[in-house]
């Protein structure tokens, strides 16, 4: 997920508390929350760190990659980066996920069941 600014912990619990029902929703201990939204063989992957934890996007991201191949039977996941956030891009990159799409300022990126 993207967000432009700081997001305060008030706004980081009221947004888990307004989370949208129609996707699926895993918690990480306290590291923070992964959600799938599924269409068809694809899931659109949305990882939310908790902020007051450091370096955490690696065991979120290998969680995300798993569940979504080996318990989703998902065939490809899919993201959105935004282009100046190099440290996630290259986080990303590092698990194999591949740029497919750029529009204004920010980056798509897909990661095929076959590339894990």
């Amino acid at each position: 997920m993207y967000d432009t600014n700081k997001i305060s912990l008030e706004n980081h619990l009221n947004f888990i508390d307004n989370m949208p029902k129609n996707r699926i929703y895993l918690k990480v201990e306290d590291l923070g929350v992964i959600n799938f939204k599924i269409i068809n063989d694809t899931a659109e992957l949305g990882l939310h760190k908790n902020p007051e934890k450091k370096r955490v996007g690696n065991i979120l991201l290998k969680t995300a990659i798993d569940y979504a191949f080996d318990e989703l039977k998902i065939k490809k996941i899919i993201l959105y980066v935004f282009e100046n956030n190099v440290k996630a891009i290259n986080l990303y990159k590092n698990f194999g996920f591949v740029e497919s799409n750029k529009k204004d300022n920010i980056i798509k990126m897909e990661l095929l069941k076959s590339e894990k």
